[in-house]
């Protein structure tokens, strides 16, 4: 999922998953963000955004066949009207089982936006 900024914001969309991996990796410590992404623009900016900070992508699938799942947010002075497209995106379509065995016996933190 991408939030998207105020307008006349500068600031890069990000995913709104990656909050807590992107504070770990401020902190130094070892992180990994698990996810599937679509093959399109969207996905390719979201694995860079995040790999760019330090946090581990190896668990992201790169799926072609599908879209990037999208949040889109619009602030106002009374509230915020939010949207999701994510139904077909690529992460719908994980399940508990997507995530090595492996991975989560060795996680000290786990956090899931479902």
């Amino acid at each position: 999922m991408i939030r998207s900024q105020q307008p006349g914001s500068t600031a890069p969309p990000r995913p709104v998953s990656s909050p807590t991996s992107l504070c770990v990796a401020s902190l130094g410590r070892s992180r990994t963000w698990v996810s599937r992404l679509g093959g399109d623009s969207v996905g390719e900016r979201v694995l860079t955004e995040i790999m760019s900070r330090g946090v581990d992508m190896s668990l992201v699938v790169m799926d072609d066949d599908t879209p990037t799942g999208l949040m889109l947010k619009d602030p106002s002075a009374i509230g915020s009207t939010v949207q999701y497209n994510r139904v077909g995106s690529a992460a719908s379509l994980m399940t508990p089982h997507f995530v090595p065995r492996e991975a989560l016996s060795a996680a000290r933190l786990c956090t899931s936006r479902e």
